[in-house]
């Protein structure tokens, strides 16, 4: 036996987190390194629910089932009672509970933990571990809601990643995905804000490391080969840290006075190479003895540093690990003997998170909630808040335009005009910058209005249209055949006999055999445009539309034909993919791709190629924030610099104008209660709402003895809006805090309701 400091020795080591499945903590795995130098040593498990399949192994020479964590206080006590009366040393398993005592139980001799300080360095986001590091982190932000969640993801694009800031990290793809990942995090892991973060396409790869009172003992890469389908790692390849590496995790455990296990998971980034940090484990992780088994027991590096006895040098041959199933006896208590006073210890074998580690989270939570009110108070988040007057002006007029009779979807006429300036502002700055002439298209299926196409119009933009009727629309609207531009798989329906001239500004085919067609109308006098052209698949996403010319074979038949067709006059080239679904950085890589596959076409056509046109899918807050200006200006200086021959270059942001341009006016039936939580019933509906690819944020407005006060703006929250169809899915608001006035009779309106939500309406139960 082997003496350390504090009085504790090697008679002894215990271990926490020993849930062994899919979702594995490395308590087995730990045990299992420790056992491979120290054959004799003792090993004693400490848990909180025999449901920890781990348990059932026959290595622990004792099993300590504890209370679970209904009283924090008492359970940590009890924990600390068992490892001081071992006489050994502790490794945590579990994140929280080592950061409980590393609070509750600071610097003890026999807890192998971070010290409290080391904690707050690796909270989630990690951007204080990330600095220590010398790495990026991915693009994130604390989020109270789905809807700044949302605005997140259409900036940066989705997939996007919902994270607790204690635990869980979920992708999530859309909007739905989003709000189901939400509020399934805060519901298991309690009320704190959650974490959204930018989703980066590569390769995951992890550092595991022990340390002493900040000095680093050793450390190894791993890179997964194989994972399971919740994203834990099942096989990897283990080997040294690079030089740069290991000097900047030195850094790291010297800076934080790092004592234990360990665990910085990043991501190579697929494009750059570059290594970005995801976070840091204040724990070994759970495919510990993976590396132990290709020689890097680095539990065994902690424990013999510590307890003062070396450990052997030897390497094995292997270079990598994978995980295998194995069976092993249990003996499962009955419901009348339950192991532990825990609830969570009489559940079936495999229940989720068997150590009780949400409870403990949620219990966390309310002693910080609690925490916060013992100090000065400060600014609580309303409940309302006021609207900018400009809103409160144009909601009113909007109102008494259209009267009272709801659900209205109302016309913010106003903002659609200073929209249309705002963009002819932008397009024409673009169009200074690059040297080319750079046009607004509107797509006229994102909302064929009148009021849409008079103020589409009146700016002097271009419509584009994805059949006869629209092209019809736009015409009784006053727009001239000039200014339409003809696209879409569908343009030439609905079928007619005698087929009149087609009169357009450009068309767009997005497959060969259209633009054959095209090309045959327009060879047969059935169709006259100033320019004809192809739209091009993307590069880097999946989508239903375009030309896959990065494909060699269909890229040399589409050169085969654009150089031998009929047509003489100018090409069009066509890219459309949307910013708010991949990104403004991911859009842009996707436009350089389609450039550069104009480049190589021979010089006879690319010659030729005098329209640009870059499609749309903007969110309507990029706008405001300046973003849609850098990216325009961006592409415009791109499309100049890469093909000299084009004189127009066309963006089609119709969503960014007509989202905001309307509102869905709804009256309140009925105001319920359930539990803490309140629901509101209004008169609209997903009827009038379909669109269900953003957040529609709402406002109320009282009324009472015909007297309407001023709109307030509805705050994040627990309550709900219910719409009036008696289905299921009829929730327009999931994530609100309703005013403790509000009331049967008051209204409600809905933003950003001018798009899909308008053109893709219906009748029901009306």
């Amino acid at each position: 036996m082997c003496q350390g400091h504090g009085g504790y020795s090697m008679r002894c080591v215990l271990l926490s987190g020993w849930q062994s499945d899919l979702d594995p903590s490395p308590g087995l795995g730990t045990a299992r390194s420790l056992l491979a130098e120290w054959p004799a040593l003792r090993i004693e498990a400490v848990d909180y629910s025999a449901a920890c399949s781990g348990l059932h192994v026959a290595i622990p020479a004792a099993v300590h089932l504890l209370p679970g964590w209904d009283d924090i206080d008492a359970a940590a006590d009890t924990l600390v009672e068992v490892i001081e009366r071992s006489g050994g040393y502790f490794l945590s398993g579990l994140d929280l509970e080592a950061q409980l005592l590393a609070e509750r139980a600071p610097a003890h001799p026999a807890m192998l933990l971070p010290p409290r300080d080391a904690f707050r360095a690796v909270r989630k986001p990690a951007t204080e571990a990330a600095e220590l590091l010398g790495m990026p982190a991915p693009r994130h932000r604390p989020a109270t809601s789905t809807e700044e969640a949302a605005r997140f993801a259409a900036r940066h694009g989705w997939p996007v990643w919902v994270k607790g800031v204690r635990h869980q990290a979920r992708a999530v793809g859309d909007l739905t995905s989003l709000r189901c990942a939400f509020q399934q995090i805060r519901d298991t892991w309690g009320p704190d804000d959650v974490l959204v973060q930018e989703h980066l396409d590569g390769s995951e790869e992890s550092f595991a490391f022990a340390a002493l009172h900040g000095r680093l003992l050793g450390a190894c890469h791993m890179v997964k080969t194989a994972v399971t389908a919740q994203g834990k790692t099942w096989a990897g390849r283990v080997g040294p840290v690079p030089a740069p590496i290991m000097k900047a995790m030195r850094a790291f455990v010297d800076a934080t006075a790092w004592t234990g296990g360990g665990e910085i998971e990043t991501i190579r980034h697929r494009r750059t190479g570059e290594l970005h940090l995801l976070e840091v484990n204040p724990r070994f992780p759970a495919w510990i003895h993976g590396a132990s088994l290709t020689g890097f027991n680095l539990p065994a590096e902690l424990v013999g540093a510590v307890a003062g006895r070396p450990v052997s040098a030897r390497r094995p041959a292997a270079n990598a690990f994978v995980r295998v199933t194995s069976e092993v006896p249990m003996l499962v208590p009955s419901e009348t003997e339950g192991t532990s006073p825990s609830t969570e210890s009489r559940l079936p074998l495999g229940k989720v998170h068997p150590s009780g580690m949400p409870v403990l989270s949620r219990k966390l939570a309310l002693v910080r909630m609690r925490a916060q009110d013992a100090e000065p108070p400060v600014q609580s988040r309303p409940v309302t808040a006021d609207v900018e007057p400009k809103l409160q002006r144009r909601l009113d007029e909007a109102v008494s335009t259209m009267g009272r009779s709801t659900p209205a979807r109302l016309a913010l006429q106003d903002e659609l005009r200073e929209r249309c300036r705002d963009l002819g502002r932008l397009a024409a700055e673009a169009g200074r910058v690059a040297r080319l002439g750079v046009q607004i298209a509107y797509s006229v299926k994102t909302n064929p209005a009148d009021v849409m196409l008079a103020a589409i119009r009146d700016a002097g933009f271009l419509a584009e249209a994805t059949s006869r009727d629209e092209v019809r629309r736009c015409l009784r609207a006053g727009l001239t055949p000039e200014r339409i531009v003809l696209t879409g798989p569908g343009k030439w329906w609905p079928l007619e006999a005698g087929d009149d001239v087609y009169t357009v500004n450009t068309i767009l085919s997005d497959s060969l055999s259209d633009l054959e067609r095209a090309v045959s109308r327009l060879a047969g006098g059935t169709a006259s445009a100033e320019a004809v052209g192809v739209r091009l698949a993307p590069l880097r996403s999946r989508s239903r539309f375009g030309v896959p010319a990065d494909d060699p074979e269909v890229f040399r038949e589409l050169t085969r034909f654009m150089l031998s067709c009929a047509w003489s006059g100018p090409w069009a080239l066509h890219f459309h993919l949307a910013p708010a679904h991949v990104g403004e950085d991911a859009w842009l890589l996707e436009v350089d791709g389609i450039l550069a596959l104009a480049n190589r076409l021979p010089e006879s056509v690319r010659g030729r190629i005098s329209v640009v046109d870059l499609g749309g899918g903007w969110p309507s807050a990029a706008l405001r924030d300046g973003r849609l200006q850098a990216c325009l200006r961006t592409a415009a200086l791109r499309v100049a610099g890469t093909l000299p021959s084009v004189r127009r270059l066309v963006v089609e942001p119709g969503r960014l104008i007509a989202e905001p341009s309307m509102a869905l006016l709804t009256t309140v039936l009925d105001v319920r209660r359930h539990g803490r939580r309140r629901a509101a019933v209004v008169d609209g509906s997903i009827a009038e709402l379909p669109d269900g690819t953003h957040v529609h944020p709402s406002l109320w407005r009282p009324r009472r003895g015909g007297r309407s006060g001023a709109w307030r703006r509805l705050g994040p929250g627990p309550d709900a809006l219910y719409g009036r169809l008696c289905m299921e899915q009829d929730v327009l608001e999931h994530e609100v805090a309703l005013p403790p006035e509000l009331a049967a009779g008051d209204f409600v309106v809905f933003l950003d309701a001018g798009a899909y939500d308008a053109s893709m309406s219906y009748t029901f139960g009306r």
